[in-house]
C-alpha cells in the first residue's frame, strides 16, 4: 500500500514529471508482478496441500481427484506383492483414497513435468519421537529414483523438524525395498523369523513371514 500511495503523491504533486512517474511506476510494476508470484505460491499451496518438493516431484496431501492414478497402481498385483492387502477394485480404491485424504500420514508424490500422481510415502507417527518410514510406487515409475528422491527430502525435512528416529520394516524377499532403504542410510537392526502373516492358505494355516528392521537416527542430535 505504502507504493501505491507515493504513485498518487507522485501524480498529484508533479504532474508535469512525466519521466519521475514513468520511473515509480516501474516500480510499481515490479511489486505486482512479485505479488502476483506470492499470490500463485500460496494458491498452490492451498489447492495441493504441499509438503516439500524436490527438483522433480511435489509431495503433498491426497485430494480427490487423484483416483485415477491412485486405482492404477493399488490394482497391480506386482506393486502390492509384499504389501498387507490385495489388488483394489475401483471402488476399494474410492474407499482407501477417503481414508488417504482424511490421513496426515500418508503422502502424494506427484510429477512436476505431468501432474501425475505416481505412488505415495507413508510417514506414521511412532511413540518417543520417531516415525515408521514406508513408501509404494507405481510399476510404470520404478527404477527412476522417484522413490529414493521423496523419501530423502521427507527424511530431511523430519529430522530438521526435531523427529529423533526412522524405522522401517521389509520383506527379506524384496530387495528393491530394503536396498533403497540402505541407499537412503538406513541400517539393518534385526532379523524376525516368521514373525508375521497377512493370509492363510487354504488349509486355514498362516502364511508367516520374516521381517528385516531399519532404523535411521537423526545425525544433528547431540
Amino acid at each position: 500500500m505504502e507504493d501505491i500511495l507515493v504513485i498518487s503523491k507522485a501524480i498529484h504533486q508533479d504532474t508535469s514529471g512525466a519521466i519521475s512517474f514513468l520511473v515509480t511506476l516501474c516500480g510499481f510494476d515490479d511489486i505486482m508482478k512479485k505479488q502476483s508470484i506470492e499470490n500463485e505460491k500460496g494458491r498452490r499451496f492451498m489447492d495441493k496441500k504441499i509438503i516439500a518438493e524436490t527438483d522433480r516431484l511435489i509431495l503433498r496431501r491426497y485430494r480427490a481427484e487423484d483416483i485415477q492414478d491412485l486405482y492404477e497402481y493399488l490394482s497391480n498385483p506386482k506393486v502390492l506383492e509384499y504389501e498387507p492387502y490385495k489388488p483394489m477394485t475401483m471402488e476399494e480404491a474410492k474407499e482407501n483414497l477417503e481414508s488417504r485424504i482424511a490421513s496426515d500420514e500418508m503422502i502424494a508424490v506427484e510429477l512436476k513435468s505431468t501432474g501425475k500422481m505416481i505412488g505415495n510415502v507413508y510417514l506414521g507417527k511412532c511413540d518417543c519421537n520417531s516415525l515408521e518410514l514406508g513408501y509404494v510406487f507405481n510399476e510404470d515409475y520404478w527404477n527412476m529414483g522417484y522413490a529414493r528422491e521423496s523419501c530423502e527430502k521427507l527424511i530431511e525435512n523430519a529430522f530438521e523438524h526435531g523427529i529423533h528416529r526412522i524405522s522401517a520394516y521389509c520383506d527379506p524377499k524384496n530387495p528393491n525395498s530394503w536396498e533403497l532403504l540402505e541407499k537412503l542410510g538406513f541400517t539393518r537392526e534385526g532379523f524376525l523369523q516368521k514373525n508375521v502373516y497377512f493370509w492363510k492358505d487354504e488349509h486355514d494355516q498362516p502364511l508367516w513371514k520374516d521381517t528385516y528392521i531399519y532404523g535411521l537416527l537423526n545425525s544433528k542430535e547431540n
